[in-house]
């Protein structure tokens, strides 16, 4: 019986930290980007147009997302300088 509760509560554990990564990101949260970001108007590095670059450090609102594309998970920012478009998620954190 104990056996059973402790891999429930291990299974429990690894599926928030899954889950977790992407916790933060939700509509409406606040970033700021970790590197300079290239900001494009689709989630994908090869179809996407440029729309700006965002320097170290600015900040912004998720308006979107995430998606997949290209093995990487990508966020529709708002910029704060008027700048909006799909950002990594590798390129931002949490404020």
């Amino acid at each position: 019986m104990h056996r059973h509760r402790r891999k429930n509560s291990e299974q429990n554990c690894r599926k928030q930290s899954l889950n977790g990564l992407h916790a933060w990101h939700t509509l409406g949260a606040r970033v700021a980007t970790t590197t300079t970001v290239t900001v494009l108007d689709k989630p994908n590095r090869n179809a996407g147009n440029v729309i700006c670059t965002e320097a170290p450090g600015s900040l912004g609102t998720i308006t979107g997302g995430p998606k997949n594309g290209q093995g990487f998970i990508w966020w529709h920012v708002g910029y704060d300088d008027g700048c909006n478009g799909w950002s990594l998620q590798g390129s931002l954190a949490l404020q």
